[in-house]
Order: structure tokens, then sequence, then C-alpha cells
């Protein structure tokens, strides 16, 4: 009786969640049995908990850290007077109440704009744009990885080295990892930084051509690749060649539980919890 009790429970505050929050449902894939605490499915949250919380926002990425999920991946731009904050877009007048371009906008003047909406926004009240640093500090202590994506491209890798000293002097050496879309900003990281953390190359259909690129990086390196654009086939072409992979998103439990059967543990989700 008490389970049954239990299970109407967390029903009702579900129900609530999303009728009044539109904080959406995510089954855990060890609960549907496609994985096991013994040989689990390591999960990355895609901007943190954005099911739960506004993407890439404090309380999506606490979130993501209190349900266990292997890492929690942001996104990183810099102001203009040299702050790494955090969103998706190079302008954020998608997610905050104004419009401003992040690389031409002081951070001060980025602070006063706040989050007009998505998943549990009202429950949080006002949340501004966060910083990197802010992002970093909830890792300390933790078994989550912080996971960043470079969103600055081109030839100017202005501001790169501020990335690894807001990693090193949190001791979150071993346990972070960059990501980009930009070959030349691993390499940067890797051969002039001299930094041996973990990169990922991000591409979407992975060939001969993205492996190749991916080895010029040089060790502790992976590639992670869209999943709709790419087989079991393209995927285990990179590990047989000594690339590990990770995917982009999986989102059905399905895709999920067909690619660990198909030997693979590494994924990245807008909607799957571990």
């Amino acid at each position: 009786m008490k389970a049954i009790v239990t299970k109407i429970t967390a029903f009702l505050l579900a129900a609530v969640d999303l009728l009044v929050f539109g904080i959406l449902p995510m089954p855990s894939l060890v609960g549907r049995g496609i994985a096991t605490a013994d040989d689990p499915i390591y999960l990355t949250a895609h901007r943190g908990v954005k099911a739960k919380a506004p993407e890439n926002t404090i309380p999506a990425y606490q979130i993501a850290i209190d349900m266990g999920f292997y890492s929690v991946e942001t996104d990183v731009h810099l102001t203009k007077d040299g702050v790494w904050v955090i969103s998706h877009n190079d302008n954020i007048k998608k997610w905050y109440n104004g419009d401003a371009e992040i690389a031409e906008t002081n951070y001060a003047d980025l602070l006063k704009y706040r989050i007009k909406g998505g998943p549990g926004w009202l429950k949080y009240g006002t949340l501004r744009i966060p910083t990197l640093d802010e992002y970093l500090d909830l890792f300390i202590g933790t078994k989550s990885r912080p996971q960043i994506e470079i969103k600055t491209s081109g030839d100017d890798y202005k501001g790169i080295d501020k990335i690894l000293e807001a990693v090193e002097s949190r001791n979150l050496g071993e346990q972070a990892l960059i990501i980009s879309f930009d070959l030349g900003q691993l390499q940067y990281i890797r051969h002039t930084l001299q930094s041996d953390i973990e990169l990922w190359y991000l591409c979407g259909e992975i060939t001969q051509k993205e492996i190749d690129e991916a080895k010029t990086i040089g060790g502790n390196v992976w590639l992670s690749c869209n999943w709709e654009q790419n087989t079991v086939e393209t995927m285990q072409k990179s590990v047989d060649a000594g690339i590990p992979v990770s995917m982009w998103t999986v989102d059905s439990l399905k895709d999920a539980r067909m690619l660990y059967e198909a030997g693979f543990r590494y994924m990245e989700t807008d909607r799957l919890a571990p």
C-alpha cells in the first residue's frame, strides 16, 4: 500500500510541475532496464537539465549534478571586457529580456537582463546570465564532469587560456573536458597551451576526414558526433581507429537501447535521465 501511495504522490507532483511550471518528465535509463548500475550509460546533460530549468542556467546545472549525470554541457562566449559567460547563442535575445551581442557588450551590462522563459523559470525567480566561474564552482567536490563548449570561432584564440586557468584553479583539470567544432582551438589548447585536458572534437557525420583531424590534436581526444547524421558503422569506424565516440543528442529510449546494445556508452541528452 505504501508503494502505491508513493507512486501516486510522485505522479501528482510530476503533473503539477508539468502544468504549472512546464517541467517535463525524464525517464530513467536504469529504471527502464536499458542500462545497469554496474554497466551504465554515461549521460551528458545538454545545456544542463533543460527539461526542468531554463537551459544554460545555474539551476539547470545543479539539477544535473544532483541527478548524477556523468557530465554537464555548457556553452561559453567571451564578453567585450574579457569575461566568459554562458549562452548558446552569441546574442542573448532568445532567452533574456534584451537584445545584446555578447562579444560587443561588457559583462556588467549583460547583468541588466533576466531570463524570460523556459521550463520552471517561474519556480527559480530572477535568473541572469551566469559566468563560467559560477558554473565551475558547482562541480567542486562532485563526481560530475564540467563539459565546456567554446562557442567563439575564428583565428583569434583570445581568452582560451583563461578557461584553462579557471579549471585548474579549482583543481578540476582531470575532471573537466573542453569541446569545440573548431579544430584549431583544440590544437591550440593541446600544442600551444600544452594542456593535456580531455578534448572532444564536435562534428556532424563521422568520416575519415574527422578521424584524421582528431588525431592531429594528440592524445586524450574524442569525437562527439551528431547522432542523427551517423550510424553504428560510422561511429564504430572511429572507435576502431583509436578515437572514442560520444554522440548528441539521444532523446528516445529506443535509440538509447539500440546504442547500448551496440556497445556505445557515452551519450548526450535533453530528455533522458541516468
